[in-house]
């Protein structure tokens, strides 16, 4: 894996060499065990380089120096970049650079082989699917997996700054086999989800299926069938999405006495504007909550 630079570009001078490569003498070469290198994002002074099963960290202009207690120590070099340091965890952005994200320090991505969602910030590496949703992404991931169908996955990433959301689309996957002229047709149901990184919980699952999502200044802008629809507009009604609306579904879970059955006494709703809702338990209760 190799990353080729330029000659520099010096401001307020004549010297603009950013469309001049050396192939034999501007490259830093990387280690090959991880895969191709899919993924380039820059913070300060840092490069950091997301491979297919690992992600690492260089430095630009610097070089990491290590003494003999194994401390890192930074100084100033005349080499573009250093040689790279790994993060900790066998992670990476397999080939799904598309699902990457960053707000601040932060960096987010999907590992389909790990059956991950990763979190990147100031303390390292951090698998956010394990936030209550593992068996759900690793059953995914290995429904995908065992089809032999990764080459033919995608799943978009987005940060939602107005909601502090990291938001990943996965498309349906749809195929056909035939055996001697019987067609055999093949399904696996994508998905829309966010992860609230003040809560640290994934808060909901969503009814919109994107082509692409991008960050547009404190939302986001999605693009189905070509046309990009921004969200959490004022001009269209809560829950629409690409002209359709949806409903809500809310569901409460009660893990106390998991064995027990159970009948609730009563569900309270604190809103500014009420909803009209009908609930519905899985004994059988059935109730409504009216504006009246």
């Amino acid at each position: 894996s190799t990353i080729f630079y330029s000659e520099p570009y010096i401001p307020n001078t004549n010297i603009n060499g950013l469309s001049t490569f050396y192939a034999d003498v501007s490259f830093q070469e990387y280690d090959k065990r991880f895969n191709s290198i899919q993924k380039l994002h820059s913070i300060n002074d840092s490069l950091i380089i997301f491979q297919e099963d690992k992600v690492s960290r260089a430095m630009v202009s610097r070089d990491v120096l290590f003494d003999a207690s194994g401390e890192q120590n930074v100084a100033i070099s005349k080499n573009v970049l250093s040689p790279a340091v790994p993060y900790i965890g066998e992670y990476g952005i397999c080939r799904n650079p598309e699902s990457f994200a960053a707000f601040g320090f932060r960096s987010y991505f999907f590992d389909i082989r790990r059956g991950a969602v990763m979190r990147l910030s100031q303390d390292g590496l951090t698998p956010i699917s394990e936030a209550r949703m593992k068996n759900f992404f690793t059953d995914y991931c290995e429904e995908v997996m065992d089809n032999r169908k990764q080459n033919k996955f995608h799943c978009y990433g987005v940060y939602d700054d107005k909601f502090d959301e990291y938001v990943i689309s996965a498309p349906h996957l749809n195929w056909s086999v035939n055996n001697d002229g019987f067609i055999q047709r093949f399904f696996i149901g994508g998905f829309t989800v966010g992860f609230n990184e003040t809560s640290k919980k994934w808060n909901s699952f969503y009814s919109y299926m994107p082509d692409w999502l991008e960050s547009h200044n404190t939302g986001i802008v999605s693009w189905k069938d070509g046309v990009p629809y921004q969200h959490n507009s004022s001009v269209v009604s809560y829950n629409t999405f690409y002209n359709v609306p949806y409903v809500s579904n809310l569901y409460f879970p009660s893990n106390i006495s998991p064995d027990a059955t159970k009948v609730y006494n009563n569900i309270a709703e604190e809103s500014t504007d009420i909803w009209e809702v009908e609930i519905n338990t899985r004994n059988g209760q059935a109730t409504t909550i009216t504006t009246e």
